[in-house]
Formats: C-alpha cells, sequence, structure tokens
C-alpha cells in the first residue's frame, strides 16, 4: 500500500505538470492570437511596426525586435520618410521606431539578405554575422532567431528576434510558431504598404508629388498645436510663379507642368525635412515652417527665390525658360499668439498670402514679409 500512494503521488505530480505545460501552452497560444489580429487589423505602417517592435517583444519577453524591409528600387523610401518622420515628432513612448525598422537597398546587404532568405535561423548570437540586424541592442545578446519574411514567392525582408538568454533559440528548437508569425508578418506588412501608398496618393499632388492643400493644412494645424505645447514659432511662405499664363500660352500647358515640377523639385532641395511643402492650386505653392526663427525665414525665403531665378528651366536640350516667383512670408511665435491651432493656420496663410500679393504689386520676383505691410491694411 504505501507503495502504491507513492507511486499515486508521482503520477499526480506528472499530471499537475501536464497540465500546467497544457496551461501555459494555451496562454501562449492566446498571445500570438491576439498579437496576429492586433497586426493584421494596423490600419498604418507606423501602428503596424510598433506592434512587431514594441508590444511583441514586451508581450513575449525579448530584449530587441527589429524589422528590415527590401525597398531595391526605392518605391518605399519616400513613404517611409514622410510617415516616420511624422511618427518619430509623436515619439510613442519616447521609442524611435526608426531605430528598429530599416530599410535595406544597396545590392552588398541585399546579398547578405538573401542567405537568411529561405527558413527561420536560430542560433547563438555571433556579432559577425547578426550584428548587422541589432544595431540598438542594449548589451549583448545570447541567441537570435532571424526569420525571412515571404510574399507571393518575393522576400519582403527579415524579422529579428534577439534575446539576452542564450537557450531561448536554438538550431533544433521547432520552428512552428516563428514560422507563422513570419507569414502573419508578412501579410501584414503587404497591406500595411498598400494602404500607405494609398494614403499618400491621397495627400499628394500628383504632377509635383508635393502635398496637396487638404494634407497642407492638416499638418500645419497639428504642428501649430505642437508649437503652442512646446513654445516655438511657426513660420509660413506663399509662392507664386511670376506670369506663369504666358509660359502656359507661349509654350503650351505641358511646358507649364514641366516648369511646376521644375520649381518644386528646386524649394523641395532648401527647405528642411521637417517643414511642409504643398502646392495650393495653379501655380502657387506654400511652405510651413515649424521651430524657426524670423530671421532664418527670410533667408530662406530668399534663397528659394534666388535659385529659381538663377536655374532656367529646360524643357528640350535647346529650348530653357527663365522663371521667377514672388513669395510672402508671415511668422508667428506661440509665445505671443493665442487662438485655436486651425484658426491661428489659416491667419498665418492667408498673412503670408497678404504679403505675397504686395510683391506682386511691387514689380515681382520678390520677397515680402506681412509683417512689414500690416501697417498698410
Amino acid at each position: 500500500m504505501p507503495g502504491n500512494t507513492v507511486s499515486g503521488n508521482g503520477l499526480q505530480e506528472r499530471l499537475d505538470s501536464y497540465m500546467e505545460q497544457a496551461r501555459a501552452n494555451e496562454n501562449k497560444l492566446r498571445q500570438f492570437q491576439d498579437m496576429e489580429l492586433r497586426l493584421l487589423s494596423a490600419e498604418s505602417l507606423p501602428e503596424f511596426c510598433r506592434v512587431l517592435v514594441q508590444d511583441y517583444r514586451r508581450a513575449f519577453g525579448l530584449d530587441i525586435v527589429t524589422l528590415q524591409l527590401i525597398d531595391g528600387n526605392n518605391q518605399l523610401a519616400n513613404i517611409f520618410n514622410n510617415i516616420f518622420q511624422e511618427e518619430a515628432l509623436r515619439m510613442h513612448g519616447n521609442v524611435n521606431l526608426l531605430d528598429f525598422v530599416e530599410l535595406i537597398g544597396d545590392y552588398r546587404t541585399l546579398q547578405e539578405l538573401e542567405s537568411h532568405a529561405q527558413e527561420p535561423k536560430l542560433a547563438t548570437y555571433n556579432a559577425k554575422e547578426h550584428g548587422r540586424f541589432f544595431k540598438h541592442a542594449p548589451d549583448k545578446l545570447g541567441s537570435v532567431a532571424i526569420l525571412p519574411l515571404h510574399r507571393h514567392g518575393l522576400l519582403l525582408g527579415v524579422l529579428c528576434l534577439g534575446s539576452h538568454d542564450p537557450g531561448r533559440y536554438s538550431a533544433d528548437m521547432a520552428t512552428d510558431f516563428l514560422r507563422r508569425l513570419a507569414l502573419i508578418a508578412g501579410v501584414g506588412i503587404e497591406n500595411s504598404v498598400n494602404i500607405e501608398f494609398l494614403r499618400q496618393l491621397s495627400l499628394k499632388d500628383t504632377l509635383t508629388s508635393a502635398n496637396n492643400r487638404r494634407h497642407f493644412f492638416q499638418r500645419l494645424e497639428e504642428e501649430i498645436n505642437r508649437a503652442q505645447r512646446q513654445s516655438y514659432a511657426v513660420g509660413c511662405l506663399y509662392l507664386d510663379l511670376d506670369n506663369f499664363k504666358r509660359i502656359n500660352d507661349h509654350y503650351g500647358h505641358a511646358a507649364g507642368d514641366m516648369v511646376l515640377i521644375h520649381v518644386a523639385n528646386i524649394v523641395l532641395r532648401i527647405i528642411r525635412n521637417s517643414d511642409i511643402f504643398a502646392r495650393l492650386g495653379g501655380e502657387e505653392f506654400a511652405v510651413a515652417l515649424p521651430n524657426i526663427s524670423k530671421f532664418r525665414l527670410g533667408e530662406i525665403a530668399e534663397r528659394i527665390r534666388m535659385m529659381i531665378e538663377s536655374q532656367p528651366c529646360d524643357l528640350t536640350t535647346d529650348t530653357s525658360i527663365n522663371v521667377t516667383v514672388s513669395v510672402g512670408l508671415a511668422y508667428f511665435d506661440l509665445d505671443e499668439v493665442v487662438g485655436e491651432p486651425k484658426e491661428l493656420g489659416e491667419v498665418l496663410v492667408n498673412q503670408a498670402d497678404r504679403a505675397l500679393l504686395y510683391a506682386k504689386d511691387q514689380g515681382r520676383n520678390r520677397v515680402c514679409a506681412y509683417e512689414d505691410i500690416a501697417h498698410l491694411e
């Protein structure tokens, strides 16, 4: 009888252990399912990446998660620059997603990624082999999992999981959950990128690739809101091409389009990445410049005017058009100006527009500041 009691206790312990393991597996499966739903339902690329590199890391006790996406033809670069620049300004949890999400476009790096392209690789961390995937790892890692992400037979990139625990990932482990994660991540990336492409199209002027009017005023409102909270100034430039109708009448509308693209490209080379550039309609453009001094605003306006004047637009190898612009500028120090962000944005642009009209009246091809003409109104 004593022997049977010991045997019964041992059996019960084994059953309890199995039940505990089953409950742990069930909880892990539930976590995986919850994360899959969040990845597939992400409404933007930054949200998708945040769930993947931040929330997944926390949920499963990892030390770092990074995402490397292939951009061999640079189609993603502009989208990433726009949306992640805005995301960096918001800084969810003081974490810059660009530290953990990287675009890969150079041929040598693409070749390196190909070596990880077929199957998930679980291994002890090796700095020479794995270091490039974990540039911002907090400390030396113990083990890593490198998961290739495919869609329709194409390699989209790699998802990289890192842990300080040397035993977390090893080559002899099953990879069922990780394969499923890679599949879901590949689908989610494709969906998120397609959403961003469509979103960008809706916010862009299709001719010049500048922002459109609706997006400009939306972003200007956001910047003024931020400037009020952080106590800095916002400037606005309003640009209008001089005698543009003559260009269309003399050279045709196709030439006019080339001139608009030419001017937009010059402006984009001069302004900062944080500035908001838009085509408001016809031959009119605007730039919102957050966190800038009044002197620097005037410098940028004059540089734009001079660069456009000094660089004719080439229509053909032997035909070019001289182009000039008039520029109006306005400036708000948000420590001194009070109001709702949307209304202040409209006032700021209207003031720059009035300064532009004055510049036109004074002979065109010049910069005029609203504060210099305010007393005339």
